[in-house]
C-alpha cells in the first residue's frame, strides 16, 4: 500500500537539486529518466518531492549531469526520509487494522455461531421478575 505525503522539505530540496543539474546540462526528464533507468514519470515525481529518489538513481544522476558528488551526498538523507515514509505508511496501516478490529467485535458477534444458536436466541422466552427471584431462592438453598 502506497501512501502519499506532502513533500517534505528534505525532498523538495533534493528535487530542486535534481532539476537545477538536469537543467544546467540541457537534459530532459526523459533523457534523465532513459540514463538512470527510471520512467519518465518516476524521474519527474522525484523533482516535484513526490517520491524519495533512491540511492542508485541519485549516484547515477549525479554521474551523468556532473554534479560533482552533490547528488550523491543526498543519499543518506533520502535514507532518513524512507524510514519516515514506512513509519507514517505503518502508522496508517496499524490505524486501519484497529478500527477493522473494533468493527468486527462490534457489528459482527456470534457471526460464527452454529444455527441452533441463534434459533435459542431469538426463541427465547424473557424471564419475568418473580420467576428469577424465585431461581435466586432455589439456588441459595441448594448452594
Amino acid at each position: 500500500m502506497a501512501v502519499w505525503m506532502e513533500p517534505s522539505p528534505a525532498r523538495e530540496h533534493v528535487g530542486g537539486l535534481i532539476k537545477h543539474f538536469r537543467q544546467r546540462t540541457g537534459m530532459t526528464q526523459k533523457r534523465l529518466a532513459y540514463e538512470t533507468h527510471v520512467s519518465e514519470s518516476l524521474e519527474g515525481a522525484y523533482e516535484r518531492g513526490e517520491r524519495i529518489p533512491s540511492a542508485g538513481f541519485l549516484i547515477d544522476a549525479d554521474r551523468h549531469m556532473a554534479a560533482g558528488g552533490v547528488l550523491e551526498t543526498c543519499v543518506k538523507l533520502m535514507e532518513q526520509e524512507s524510514s519516515r515514509a514506512q513509519y507514517l505508511e505503518w502508522r496508517l496501516l496499524e490505524a486501519e487494522a484497529l478500527s477493522l478490529s473494533g468493527y468486527v467485535d462490534t457489528v459482527l458477534p456470534g457471526l460464527l455461531q452454529a444455527p441452533d444458536f441463534w434459533t435459542r436466541r431469538f426463541t427465547a422466552v424473557a424471564v419475568l421478575p418473580r420467576r428469577a427471584e424465585e431461581r435466586l431462592l432455589r439456588r441459595g438453598r441448594e448452594g
